[in-house]
C-alpha cells in the first residue's frame, strides 16, 4: 500500500514539472512594430495635428516626444490608445516649431522610433492690404495687418526681399511692431533705402519682381506668404 502512494505523488509532481518546462502558462509576447510615416499639419496658430501609419497589432498604445530641436531634447508629451493613429498638440504659440517621434508599446516593451516629423504653427496674422511705392529715393512698402489670435503677440516680424529685374537680390528689410492686441489691426512701412522703383540716373535697377516670380526663383522657399517680392511673419517672442 505503501509503494502505491508514493508511485502517485512522484506521478503528479512529474506532471507539474513537465507543465511548466513547455509551456503551459503561455509564451512571452513580442515587441510592437514601430509606426511609420509620422506627418504633422498646423491647423490654426495653436495647434498641430499629428498622424502616423500603425503596423502592429499586439500593442497597448502610442507615446508620443517632442522637442523644439531636431536632434536632441525630447521628452514624453502624451500617450495615447491602441486604437488611434492621430493626435493634437495644443496651447502652442504662433510660428511655433516643434520635433516629434513616437513608438507603440506594450506589457513587453517599446518598438523602435518612428521618423522624425517637423510642425509649425500657424502665424496669427493676416496680410489685410500692401502697395509698393516710392519715399525720395526708396522704394517703400506699406500695408496693413491683423492680429487674428485671441492673445496679444509680443513680436510681429514682416520681411520684404526687394530684387532687380533679374532675379539678384538689392536689399532685404523688416517692419516690426510689439504688443498688438488680440483682434487688432495695424500699419507697417518697409523701406529698401538708396534704391528706387524705377532706373534714375543711368542705374541699372529696375522695379521688383512680382511675388510669383520671387517664389518660381526661390523654389525652397514654397510656404513663405508674398508680398513684394515676399514676406514672412515673425513668431511670438
Amino acid at each position: 500500500m505503501r509503494k502505491k502512494i508514493i508511485i502517485s505523488l512522484l506521478l503528479v509532481l512529474l506532471l507539474f514539472t513537465m507543465s511548466g518546462c513547455f509551456g503551459g502558462g503561455g509564451s512571452t509576447p513580442e515587441k510592437p512594430m514601430a509606426p511609420t510615416n509620422l506627418t504633422t499639419t498646423a491647423t490654426s496658430y495653436q495647434e498641430i495635428v499629428l498622424s502616423w501609419v500603425d503596423n502592429s497589432n499586439n500593442k497597448t498604445g502610442f507615446k508620443i516626444y517632442c522637442s523644439f530641436w531636431e536632434t536632441w531634447g525630447y521628452d514624453l508629451a502624451g500617450v495615447m490608445s491602441e486604437n488611434t493613429t492621430s493626435a493634437i498638440h495644443s496651447g502652442l504659440d504662433p510660428l511655433e516649431t516643434r520635433y516629434y517621434y513616437i513608438e507603440a508599446y506594450n506589457n513587453t516593451g517599446t518598438s523602435s522610433s518612428s521618423n522624425i516629423a517637423k510642425g509649425t504653427t500657424e502665424p496669427g496674422v493676416e496680410l489685410l492690404n500692401y502697395q509698393l511705392g516710392e519715399k525720395r529715393d526708396d522704394s517703400c512698402i506699406t500695408g496693413q495687418a491683423r492680429n487674428v489670435t485671441d492673445i496679444m503677440l509680443d513680436s510681429i516680424t514682416i520681411t520684404a526681399w526687394f530684387y532687380d529685374a533679374v532675379g539678384i537680390l538689392l536689399d532685404t528689410t523688416s517692419d516690426y511692431a510689439s504688443d498688438i492686441p488680440s483682434q487688432t489691426t495695424y500699419n507697417f512701412e518697409i523701406r529698401a533705402f538708396n534704391i528706387p522703383l524705377s532706373p534714375r540716373g543711368g542705374k541699372s535697377k529696375e522695379k521688383s519682381l512680382t511675388p510669383d516670380q520671387f517664389l518660381e526663383s526661390n523654389p525652397d522657399r514654397p510656404n513663405m506668404a508674398p508680398l513684394w517680392p515676399g514676406a514672412f511673419l515673425g513668431k511670438r517672442k
